[in-house]
């Protein structure tokens, strides 16, 4: 007999023993359960706690930026009632040009126009440029 046939036999035999007596494998077959059954609790955890984590993240950086927006807007609406007490036609005329300018960037997102940056900022320098002659021409 050759070695490889007695590994054969000896597993053969390990096998039906195996059948034969559970109660010799059980615990190996538990345990296997047991590790696979923690590992996907753990995973099912992790990711649970790695979502709630990215939604508050992303949640902080939307009322960060909700803050900022609130508060330019505050300051936009303070500089307007301080322009109107100062001037009012220059303060008409800066609202009418931000209105263009706003109507101009709604234009631009909703047409296939996308690419006239060098337009729309030559545009709005020169209104600038002519509000601010305005302003310190007169006042």
């Amino acid at each position: 007999m050759t070695r490889q046939d007695d590994q054969a036999r000896r597993a053969l035999r390990q096998i039906r023993r195996d059948q034969d007596q559970t109660w010799r494998t059980w615990p190996r077959r538990v345990a296997a359960a047991v590790v696979r059954g923690l590992t996907a609790i753990f995973t099912g955890v992790a990711w649970l706690v790695r979502t709630v984590v990215e939604f508050f993240l992303e949640l902080f950086g939307e009322l960060i930026l909700g803050v900022l927006a609130l508060a330019l807007f505050a300051g936009v609406v303070a500089l307007g009632v301080w322009g109107w007490g100062k001037s009012p036609a220059a303060t008409i005329v800066l609202a009418a040009g931000l209105l263009a300018f706003l109507a101009l960037g709604a234009y631009q997102y909703t047409a296939d126009h996308k690419n006239r940056v060098i337009a729309v900022a030559s545009g709005s320098a020169l209104f600038v440029v002519i509000w601010l002659a305005y302003v310190l021409q007169y006042y």
